[in-house]
């Protein structure tokens, strides 16, 4: 949602302005907007997610994502710090470039992994967010805050409240 789209329904909660034959409609876009461009991450983010050091193996971390059904890991370094994130599209870029070798999977963690990722904070809006990731092409946002990892938010997690604030 653009500046804009904020803009207007700011202004059409304030002036009480009511279009003939359309007012009901106007009125509930307007109220969605305001209350995405209000929802902050810290209500959607999930807490504490899985992690893995810059050591961890490829094939562990790639057994872990399986197993927890999950296609993004914060890479973490000491003191809960994010130094990274592993997507399962980083794992087949990486074996693709190692075709020939066959032992990919022993591979630690820092030799497919994105350095500083995108982050975002707990008090972010949704809006804002949702944005970042389209624009960037990514999959997931680490949630930072003091510089620690608090939290993740995937592209899952911001449709599906946007889903959900249109079905209110």
């Amino acid at each position: 949602m653009g500046r804009r789209s904020i803009e207007f329904a700011q202004a059409m909660r304030t002036s009480g302005l009511r279009l003939q034959g359309m007012r009901g409609r106007v009125e509930r876009m307007a109220r969605r907007l305001l209350q995405a461009s209000r929802m902050k991450l810290r209500e959607i983010m999930k807490p504490s997610p899985l992690t893995v050091t810059e050591s961890t193996r490829l094939g562990e971390a790639q057994q872990m994502m399986s197993k927890h059904r999950i296609r993004h890991l914060p890479v973490i370094a000491a003191g809960n710090r994010l130094c990274g994130i592993l997507s399962e599209r980083d794992i087949l870029e990486y074996r693709a470039k190692t075709a020939p070798r066959e032992d990919w999977w022993q591979a630690p963690i820092s030799a497919a992994m994105v350095e500083s990722p995108q982050t975002a904070g707990p008090d972010d809006s949704l809006t804002e967010a949702a944005g970042r990731l389209a624009v960037a092409k990514i999959g997931a946002l680490p949630i930072v805050e003091q510089g620690a990892l608090i939290g993740l938010v995937t592209v899952t997690d911001v449709l599906e409240a946007e889903v959900n604030q249109s079905m209110r």
